[in-house]
């Protein structure tokens, strides 16, 4: 089965956190996400805080594995098909001599899911970064 890599245990932040970042993203203010999701005020000042500093302890990590070398970064331009994006991807493992441990239908599925809102028939819209680990793991940043 296939592990999901945007499930709560896999992030840095809860679903509730999730929730409510999205909630601000949409104009909420700390008042009306409380109402949306019945708690408190301060339960959500708290939990946003909370998320806030999972994101810089995240984004940290994912700094210190490129400062350390630990992946090769493969940058993908926007306004490129999926399938060319995915192929840039397995051109640049094998340049690395790396052996990754995904096909190229599995790297496609999970590059559709990382930019499903920048995904418009079949065209990734924005760029984005795509890391490579020595252990052949893929990583959509």
């Amino acid at each position: 089965m296939a592990q999901d890599n945007n499930s709560p245990r896999n992030l840095f932040l809860s679903s509730r956190q999730i929730q409510i970042m999205k909630l601000r993203k949409e104009g909420y203010s700390t008042e009306g996400i409380a109402r949306e999701i019945g708690t408190t005020r301060q339960n959500v000042s708290i939990l946003e805080k909370r998320g806030h500093r999972n994101l810089e302890k995240a984004i940290r990590t994912v700094n210190a594995v490129r400062e350390l070398k630990l992946s090769h970064e493969v940058r993908i331009d926007g306004n490129i098909h999926v399938l060319d994006a995915v192929k840039k991807v397995l051109k640049s493992a094998d340049e690395l001599n790396i052996r990754l441990n995904d096909n190229l239908i599995g790297i496609m599925t999970r590059l559709k899911m990382a930019v499903e809102s920048d995904l418009k028939n079949g065209i990734i819209q924005k760029p984005f970064d795509i890391l490579i680990f020595q252990d052949g793991s893929v990583q959509f940043t």
